[in-house]
Formats: C-alpha cells, structure tokens, sequence
C-alpha cells in the first residue's frame, strides 16, 4: 500500500522473533514461520537498501541485541560507506554469541586491516562450529593472502567437499594451479566446463 517504513518495522519486528527463537534453548519454541528460512535474503539483500531510518534499527538493537538485527545494522552500515561502525556491531555480536555467521563477516571485514585478528576468529569459529563450512572458505581466502596456498589448498578442499559451491570450485582450480597439482586442476577444469 506504499507504506514503507510501517513495512520495515514489521520487517524489524520480525527478525527480532526470528532472534529470539534463535537464541531461546527452550525446546518448545517453534520457528516463527517458514519465512524464517529467507532470513538471510532479509537481512544481507533486501533491507539494508530499504532503510533510511539507521537510527530507529541502532537503537532497537542496542535494546534487543539480536543476532540477525546486529548482522543486518552492519549491512545497512556497509550500505552506507560505514565499516568502522559495521566491524564494531559485528565483534560486539561475535563477543556476545560466537555466532559464526556474525564471526565469518567480521573476519571477511578484518582481512584488509587486521588480518591476524581475523585468523583468530576464523580458527575459533572453525573449533567451536566444525560444521559450520563457510569458515573453511573464508580461511582458505584468508591463507592464500598470507601466500600460505598449501594451508589454503587444505581448507578450500574440505568446503567444496561440503558444499560443491562454485565460488569454492574456482578458488580450488586457482589453489591447485598454484601448488603445482597441474593434472588435478585440468581434471577439475574439465569436469566443470562440461
């Protein structure tokens, strides 16, 4: 009906439940509704370009310290030019939680500035979230940086065997090339470019 901001804030209040049910370790919680599932659409694509009112989101979360609320103030604040303010909501959040979703942003936004801060939070997200495959990927970005593409190698490897990503696919091709597998990676390159 052209009603914007009322939609946003439903929005907001909307992933505050999210939050909440996230958070809760009570078992008789159930998931607000299968909306739930496109939290992530929510919060890293569609509203941090939506939303003009920073301030009505930062207060709100600073009262409700929600995860998903904290992931999405940081991208309305890399939205807006602002990564000093999104690192801080994402470490505060990553203090908070150990959340690793929160922790693998954090780690992608240290990469340029603090790239040993970075590797400690990946490694931590990595030994307390072994499942949590995202943290593979980032590291290997985060190794081959360093030129340490042997290490990277090894991480990028166990995401593809996870995922089958394509993003991991040519960073594994890259890797590869680059520690000398030549036949491993023409093999790779031709499975993929079937």
């Amino acid at each position: 009906r052209g009603e914007e901001e009322k939609a946003i804030k439903s929005y907001i209040h909307f992933i505050n439940l999210i939050d909440k049910t996230h958070v809760s370790k009570s078992k008789d919680i159930n998931i607000v509704s299968d909306y739930s599932h496109n939290i992530k659409f929510l919060i890293d694509e569609k509203l941090p370009s939506q939303i003009k009112d920073i301030n009505h989101l930062k207060s709100f979360w600073k009262k409700e310290k929600g995860v998903y609320l904290g992931i999405l103030l940081s991208n309305v604040f890399l939205k807006n030019g602002d990564k000093k303010n999104a690192i801080k909501v994402l470490d505060k959040l990553y203090k908070l939680y150990g959340d690793p979703i929160a922790g693998n942003k954090l780690a992608i936004l240290l990469l340029d500035t603090d790239i040993v801060k970075a590797e400690k939070v990946l490694r931590k997200i990595q030994e307390n979230n072994p499942s949590y495959s995202e943290t593979s990927y980032n590291l290997s970005l985060l190794l081959h940086k360093k030129g340490k593409n042997k290490e990277a190698l090894e991480e990028i490897l166990k995401y593809t065997k996870r995922n089958k990503d394509p993003k991991g696919i040519s960073l594994l091709y890259k890797l590869l090339k680059m520690n000398g597998f030549e036949k491993e990676a023409q093999k790779l390159e031709k499975n993929f470019t079937k």
